[in-house]
């Protein structure tokens, strides 16, 4: 399993509560848009389940370091203060406070 230095606590519980509601095997083949990724953590972490994952972050150089630890992610750099939603349709949005 993939390791955060970050608030490692607080991001392992937030997964554990969903995983606590949902299966392993619910996030296989689902489309996944994490808002605010901040390090990519949780969204690595439900690419390892095998769902697709868009991480959008709107600090640069989170994006920058999003790519260099998880490559498998597809990373956007965004302002997410808008009322515009440009991002299309997914099956789970993860959104934990921007």
């Amino acid at each position: 399993m993939i390791q955060t230095r970050y608030c490692p606590n607080w991001q392992r519980a937030r997964i554990n509560f969903i995983l606590s509601k949902y299966p392993t095997e619910f996030f296989k083949g689902k489309r996944v848009l994490e808002l605010g990724a901040y390090n990519g953590y949780i969204g690595a972490r439900f690419s390892e389940l095998g769902a697709e994952v868009h991480s959008v972050e709107g600090r640069i150089e989170n994006v920058v370091n999003i790519q260099r630890t998880y490559p498998e992610l597809v990373v956007t750099c965004a302002d997410l203060d808008t009322p515009n939603w440009e991002w299309g349709k997914y099956d789970i949005i993860i959104n934990f406070g921007l």
